[in-house]
């Protein structure tokens, strides 16, 4: 798990695929949640095709800890639920950063999931 210095802005990408195929929402309602510690809170993206954008602001960044990502995709009546197992941690000091990239990369983060 990628371990990041809080503080820093984060700019998130998470391209969603269904079988190895592009999953377009266009036309879906799409809810992001990014889970932390101690909350759950409704992000606002940006979308385009398969692709879901956001950003997580240091300033919004308060604990430090593990933090994952939950998309509720629905279409009509046909409701999924994807999320992130290892998303990244928030650190408080410089020198704890560092680790594997897993789902997130470091300056951009960027999450490939499966529909």
């Amino acid at each position: 798990m990628q371990r990041i210095r809080i503080g820093n802005d984060l700019s998130v990408s998470i391209s969603i695929y269904n079988n190895g195929a592009i999953y377009d929402l266009t036309g879906k309602t799409v809810k992001v949640y990014l889970i932390s510690p101690v909350s759950k809170t409704l992000i606002t993206p940006t979308i385009n095709s398969n692709n879901i954008s956001f950003v997580f602001p240091g300033s919004d960044q308060k604990v430090c800890g593990k933090y994952n990502v939950e998309i509720e995709i629905t279409s009509g009546s046909n409701k999924n639920t994807l999320d992130s197992c290892e998303g990244f941690k928030l650190v408080d000091r410089s020198c704890k950063i560092g680790g594997n990239d897993g789902e997130f990369e470091v300056s951009s983060i960027q999450l490939d999931f499966e529909a």
